[in-house]
């Protein structure tokens, strides 16, 4: 998702494409954590400062937030960390 993300720049269609598939977005929603995983939050707050593609990170970011605007449980630790992953390089 986030390879797509970068490749096109367009949160709404690649948010759109996984959404229409039907099935819960990788990265999103936690057993445990039913509200918000801190974990995630933590780590995606920090993006910006540690990214080496900061356009990425602000992707990154935006898709997160469409995720949740659409109906999406909130990003989990590894959405988090796949965006750090992929911001960083």
């Amino acid at each position: 998702m986030l390879a797509t993300l970068a490749g096109s720049g367009d949160v709404r269609a690649v948010l759109d494409r996984h959404l229409g598939l039907e099935i819960p977005l990788p990265g999103f929603g936690h057993s445990v954590y039913r509200d918000r995983d801190p974990r995630a939050d933590h780590l995606l707050a920090y993006l910006p400062r540690v990214a080496r593609d900061p356009e990425l990170a602000r992707l990154a970011g935006e898709l997160a937030e469409a995720a949740v605007e659409a109906g999406s449980p909130p990003p989990n630790v590894d959405y988090a960390l796949a965006a750090r992953s992929a911001a960083r390089g």
